[in-house]
């Protein structure tokens, strides 16, 4: 699997379990059944965003090396 896939996979599930599981733990909030549904796609499909965006500059500098 590609490295920016793998990195944007792991940045939305934290991403995801931070803002939709442990917040509303720690504000003594009831964790809901349809907003985790709801996130959860979301964040992972943020997350594969940011691997992509991230990845763009690194392989735009090893062109330029190459040539």
């Amino acid at each position: 699997m590609k490295r920016w896939i793998i990195n944007g996979l792991v940045w939305g599930i934290l991403m995801f379990v931070i803002t939709s599981c442990i917040m509303p733990l720690l504000k003594n909030e009831e964790l809901q059944a349809r907003e985790l549904l709801i996130s959860a796609p979301i964040w992972l499909l943020g997350g594969l965003a940011y691997g992509y965006t991230t990845k763009q500059p690194s392989a735009s500098k090893a062109e330029e090396k190459r040539t």
